[in-house]
């Protein structure tokens, strides 16, 4: 053999060629599963679509969600979906400055900010998903609105009562 050269061997028989069968197996396998697996998040996404009416298809979703403690240290995060699968690197953490006071100027304050680096690098969020109720939808289309943004689609989901258990209700 010469040192710089590829050499390519392809088992016929024996233990190498078992093991080599045994690969393409598992390869097909892993195949077939994220094929299936990839349909279904689509299908689901589909249904998202259509059950709230949405004007595009959700392939990335941003969820925003405002917290303040005793109305002091308000902080905000946003967690991004892209074809519906958590995307860690679309995580973001938002310190509100502290003479922004209230839930809707603090909302309002970090989609201003995160809205304005997207529409620089023209990486809008298919669909917007706000942790409130209409006041922060109204909120979040204002700043769209003041932003020129038409082209994302914005829910709000607001809890029963001011609910904040864990079991699902009908709204």
């Amino acid at each position: 053999l010469l040192p710089n050269k590829t050499v390519i061997i392809t088992p016929q028989k024996g233990e190498k060629l078992k093991l080599l069968q045994l690969a393409k197996q598992n390869a097909q396998a892993l195949f077939i599963k994220e094929k299936s697996r990839y349909s279904h998040q689509e299908k689901q996404l589909l249904q998202l679509q259509e059950i709230l009416k949405l004007e595009r298809f959700p392939q990335k979703i941003e969820c925003f969600d405002v917290s303040c403690l005793a109305g002091a240290k308000t902080v905000a995060a946003a967690v991004t979906f892209i074809n519906g699968q958590k995307d860690k690197r679309g995580t973001r953490f938002f310190k509100v400055p502290p003479e922004v006071k209230g839930d809707c100027p603090a909302l309002a304050n970090v989609l201003q900010r995160h809205l304005r680096r997207q529409k620089i690098n023209r990486d809008f969020a298919d669909l917007i998903i706000i942790d409130g109720g209409k006041a922060q939808l109204n909120t979040a289309l204002k700043v769209c609105n003041d932003l020129d943004i038409a082209t994302i689609d914005i829910i709000a989901l607001g809890k029963e009562n001011a609910r904040h258990d864990k079991g699902l209700t009908h709204e």
